[in-house]
């Protein structure tokens, strides 16, 4: 998981924000850093479920139970309806019996996290490679511009069709 390490936590949480992009999650919101209490990203499925993410780029240290019922908390405190917990490292025996208790939690640990990283991004960031995401604001405006540019086409072809015809 070495490869997570060229990027530091803001790029590592951009890197999770687009993850979840691509996986079909929307009104994606990072709210990481100091004083996010406890969340790093909230988004919301197709199904209208709000997530609360947390992002964790550990090395050489695994995830505690007491970070897994700081983030149970923390799903409360922002009223989330199912928690999506990512991290480069993995979870104790006994964070993994917190998360199995608690049944609203999805864990990306390490390998699940590089897999989600090839199937959904194409590819798994090489060392010294950053990926930086611009946020759903760019890629709806990419997607409007795409509907208005047809839109305008189609109404330039109904113009032309009424000219033949008159």
């Amino acid at each position: 998981m070495s490869a997570f390490f060229p990027f530091d936590p803001k790029e590592f949480e951009q890197l999770c924000t687009r993850l979840l992009w691509y996986m079909g999650f929307r009104d994606i919101v990072r709210i990481g850093g100091s004083g996010d209490k406890g969340l790093d990203i909230i988004c919301f499925d197709e199904y209208g479920n709000k997530f609360g993410i947390q992002c964790k780029r550990y090395l050489n240290r695994k995830v505690t139970p007491r970070e897994i019922r700081e983030f149970i908390g923390a799903l409360s405190l922002y009223r989330c309806n199912r928690g999506i917990f990512m991290t480069t490292s993995t979870l104790t025996r006994e964070a993994w019996e917190a998360v199995r208790i608690q049944g609203n939690i999805t864990v990306f640990d390490g390998p699940k996290l590089r897999r989600a990283i090839e199937l959904f991004l194409g590819s798994y960031p090489d060392s010294g490679e950053l990926i930086v995401y611009d946020g759903p604001e760019r890629d709806l405006a990419d997607i409007f511009a795409i509907i208005f540019l047809f839109g305008f086409l189609g109404f330039i072809v109904w113009l032309i069709s009424k000219l033949k015809i008159s």
